[in-house]
């Protein structure tokens, strides 16, 4: 059975054009592919929301898994609110709390309108936003080499 999470979740990357493939969505691009991977607690009915960028000039792919990508991090990093995020990810939570998943969708539209235009590019992550914007993802030595 779907959880109102993972259809908000679905809702919001089908919204942006992304591909399922195994439990994540892709969005690529011509130097990247930007990664939604929705994870899912072993011990509740919370998910995480991991983001991550796979970078072409280090390795060609079309659905790499997240937790391979050369540029992580999880939505919860990007948020002033991140206690309030862990809430709207917690599935039972939310079927406690109808019409909250809106705030959901919102959270995650507002997250995607930064990330999207940062990772699209090699010339955008090198730039001084892009670096600033960096800080709060994992980055590989790859990646970094790469990025100069």
């Amino acid at each position: 059975m779907v959880t109102v999470v993972q259809a908000e979740v679905a809702r919001v990357a089908k919204g942006r054009g992304m591909t399922r493939k195994s439990g994540s969505w892709y969005l690529a691009g011509p130097e990247t592919i930007l990664i939604l991977n929705l994870q899912k607690s072993n011990y509740s009915r919370r998910y995480f929301v991991n983001l991550g960028v796979w970078l072409l000039g280090v390795g060609e792919a079309q659905f790499p898994p997240e937790h391979k990508a050369h540029i992580r991090t999880r939505i919860t990093h990007l948020v002033e609110s991140r206690g309030r995020v862990d809430q709207l990810l917690d599935a039972d939570w939310l079927e406690e709390h109808p019409g909250e998943e809106a705030e959901l969708r919102e959270t995650l539209d507002r997250v995607l309108d930064d990330v999207t235009p940062m990772v699209s590019s090699l010339d955008a992550l090198r730039s001084e936003r892009g670096r600033a914007f960096l800080k709060s993802w994992l980055v590989t030595g790859e990646a970094q080499t790469l990025l100069g």
